[in-house]
């Protein structure tokens, strides 16, 4: 077997070592599982080039498309659609004196509930609960709660309209 054959058939499977992966769940093979703690759902799919560091849980027949990075703390529940790049953070620091600003790294949980859609580069700040079927426009960056079947979008995301009545 030549040596780009061995390579190749080692990028085929994600190391799921520490992780609970539903075999069900598809993972493209340039898929990054870092740290214990990972649990991805029944039908889950997850796009190229995706980090996902643990502990997280993503639900059943998720769809996170490619690039996304995926902190630890983050519960997306069933059926949540992630577009390309989309990036869900939890990390950020204490504000110190002006000798250093950035002190010790906290973590701040991300929720995304059932069913909502955050499009293509969208960035989600630490602390953040996306509310169900609430849908994120493109580019946006969520530094707020986002209310059930609200439709925001912006920088900072604002709420464009109430989808509840559609």
């Amino acid at each position: 077997m030549s040596l780009l054959r061995k390579v190749s058939h080692r990028l085929r499977q994600p190391s799921r070592r520490g992780h609970q992966v539903d075999p069900s769940a598809r993972l493209h093979p340039t898929v990054r599982l870092e740290r214990a703690g990972v649990a991805i759902g029944a039908r889950a799919r997850i796009g190229g080039g995706c980090v996902l560091v643990g502990p997280l849980k993503i639900g059943d027949a998720c769809f996170l498309n490619e690039g996304v990075y995926v902190g630890p703390d983050v519960q997306l529940a069933e059926n949540v659609a992630l577009g390309q790049f989309v990036r869900l953070i939890t990390g950020t620091h204490e504000i110190g004196d002006p000798n250093r600003r950035a002190q010790d790294t906290i973590r701040k949980p991300i929720t995304v509930g059932r069913g909502a859609a955050l499009a293509a580069g969208v960035m989600v700040m630490p602390g953040v609960t996306i509310g169900a079927g609430a849908v994120v426009l493109a580019g946006s960056v969520v530094t707020r709660d986002v209310a059930p079947n609200a439709l925001v979008g912006g920088s900072p995301a604002r709420l464009v309209r109430d989808l509840s009545t559609d």
